[in-house]
């Protein structure tokens, strides 16, 4: 006769092995993963990373690293999957940034700056270089330059509102036909 303690000590078991089972999982992945990362590229694997980082073109980086017309787009996604040619690409950004002194902050500043030189008043001028008494700005470098900016403070967040404004109430009125 099989009692309720015996089964409530068998799903426990069963939980428990299954709790192994995804652990023992989790540790193969991450074993692989690790695995993937430290794995060496090959020669065209590592122009490939050189070439993805020129425009990020795919298609164009498959090919000029030597694998081929046909396919080019599906090798660039197999390619582009792989965990350390991803960890490749982003070193290579990294460092480029680095060298090219670019980071945040020269960035915002730079936009910031374009938005102001594009607000300021520039005479305009014959072909001679001589002042006609005529003033124009930029508006369109300057509205860019602020939108880039807003979009990165946040500022023009679009929020969509879901549902409606009829309480749970007056919808389940309706819906008994009162």
């Amino acid at each position: 006769m099989v009692t309720d303690n015996d089964n409530s000590m068998q799903e426990l078991q069963q939980r428990v092995d299954a709790e192994k089972a995804a652990k023992q999982a989790e540790d193969d992945a991450k074993r692989k993963e690790a695995e993937a990362l430290n794995k060496p590229l090959t020669p065209k694997e590592y122009r490939f990373c050189q070439e993805w980082i020129k425009d990020c073109n795919g298609a164009r980086s498959a090919r000029d690293a030597g694998f081929g017309k046909s396919g080019a787009r599906v090798q660039a996604c197999r390619l582009l999957a792989k965990p350390n040619i991803a960890v490749r690409i982003a070193d290579m950004q990294r460092r480029i940034a680095e060298l090219a002194e670019i980071d945040a902050t020269y960035v915002l500043t730079s936009i910031r700056e374009t938005g102001e030189r594009c607000l300021q008043h520039t005479e305009v001028t014959d072909h001679e270089g001589n002042g006609i008494g005529e003033f124009v700005f930029n508006a369109a470098g300057a509205n860019k330059s602020f939108e880039m900016l807003g979009r990165h403070l946040e500022l023009f967040t679009d929020k969509v509102k879901h549902g409606t404004d009829e309480t749970l109430a007056t919808l389940m009125a309706k819906l008994m036909g009162k």
